[in-house]
């Protein structure tokens, strides 16, 4: 537990790079002024993290036992983790998904870092192989910069992608550590404008969010277009529990279960 507890801690200083995200646009305000109750918050991040990992199993035991959750039929997932985490962090995810009867993968990169064009080939090659071998398309679950990655690769790969569901993604600006937005963000403002109508874009994002503060985690106003199939879906949760929270969970699973429309064109 001791253990648990301070890798959670170690791991939330360096996602606090989170905070930040894409600048403003012309004629939108996306920056939301500093809340200080918001970095209040930020020295419990670990602990719900870590007690947010240690009651999911059996929450989803209890979920699952109630019908309280949609299952799967063996659609394919891909689940990619947050900045400068690998697999093992988004491992409980993957686990939970395929026990609700999909097909989900860790994105299997290693580490998930700002530099997006350092393994872009290699995930591309990766999507394919399953899109090749499942003959379907594939779903991408992203926690945090994990799912600025994956709009970015269903904007640019619209023919292998089936839908978009993001966990704790910043979408707007924190004035917390803009400064180092270069270093720590991926501005993916047009891919989130210009993402097909096809593919359905669902932003989950926790209320007591102190690195992704609350509503940064949300699509901008100007990107819900019904006739896009796009949603912001609020959890109450913060940053480090919202890819453990039950949930969320049942927000992804209803998702990946649901039947995507085909009718809607670009």
């Amino acid at each position: 537990m001791k253990k648990l507890i301070c890798f959670c801690l170690t791991i939330s200083l360096l996602t606090l790079s989170a905070c930040v995200s894409h600048q403003p646009t012309e004629g939108i305000s996306q920056t939301e002024p500093l809340d200080w109750a918001y970095l209040g918050l930020l020295p419990v991040e670990p602990v719900v993290g870590a007690i947010s990992l240690l009651t999911h199993k059996p929450l989803l035991h209890l979920a699952v036992t109630n019908k309280d959750i949609c299952l799967g039929n063996q659609e394919i997932v891909v689940v990619i983790p947050g900045l400068w985490t690998g697999d093992v962090a988004v491992s409980p995810i993957v686990h939970s998904l395929n026990q609700l009867g999909f097909t989900a993968f860790s994105w299997q990169q290693g580490l998930s870092l700002i530099d997006f064009e350092q393994n872009d080939q290699s995930f591309y090659e990766f999507v394919l192989k399953l899109f090749l071998e499942h003959d379907q398309k594939i779903s991408l679950v992203g926690w945090s910069i994990g799912g600025a990655r994956a709009v970015k690769f269903a904007y640019e790969h619209p023919e292998l992608v089936k839908q978009v569901i993001t966990l704790g993604t910043p979408y707007r600006t924190s004035p917390v550590l803009d400064a180092l937005s270069k270093y720590v963000y991926r501005d993916i403002h047009e891919a989130v404008t210009n993402l097909s109508c096809a593919i359905p874009l669902t932003a989950i994002y926790g209320q007591i969010d102190s690195l992704v503060r609350g509503k940064n985690g949300a699509l901008l106003n100007e990107n819900l277009d019904q006739l896009c199939w796009r949603e912001n879906v609020p959890v109450f949760t913060n940053h480090y529990g919202i890819g453990y929270s039950i949930s969320a969970l049942r927000v992804i699973a209803e998702k990946l279960s649901s039947d995507v429309p085909s009718t809607h064109k670009d």
